[in-house]
C-alpha cells in the first residue's frame, strides 16, 4: 500500500513537472519570438542608415576599389553633388 502511495507521488510529481516545463517554454517563446522580431527590425534600420549615410551603391564601391586595386589608376567613380574628397 506504502509502494503504491509512493509510486503515485513520483507519478503526480513527474507530471507536475512536465506541466511546469511546458509553461516554461511557452514563457520563452513568448520572450524570445518578439525579441528576434525587434532585433531583426533594428538590424535593417542600422543597416539602411549606414547605406544611406555612405551614399551610393556598395557594388559600385567596390568595383571602384577592385580596379584601383589592378593598377587601373584612371578609373573614374562617379561622385554627387555635395560629396567632398
Amino acid at each position: 500500500m506504502i509502494a503504491l502511495m509512493g509510486l503515485a507521488l513520483v507519478v503526480v510529481t513527474i507530471m507536475g513537472w512536465t506541466a511546469a516545463t511546458g509553461a516554461a517554454r511557452w514563457n520563452m517563446l513568448a520572450v524570445a519570438l518578439p525579441a528576434l522580431i525587434v532585433s531583426g527590425l533594428w538590424a535593417r534600420f542600422v543597416i539602411r542608415g549606414l547605406t544611406r549615410a555612405l551614399g551610393g551603391d556598395p557594388k559600385l564601391a567596390k568595383s571602384a576599389a577592385d580596379a584601383i586595386t589592378a593598377g587601373d589608376l584612371a578609373t573614374q567613380i562617379p561622385v554627387r553633388a555635395g560629396d567632398s574628397g
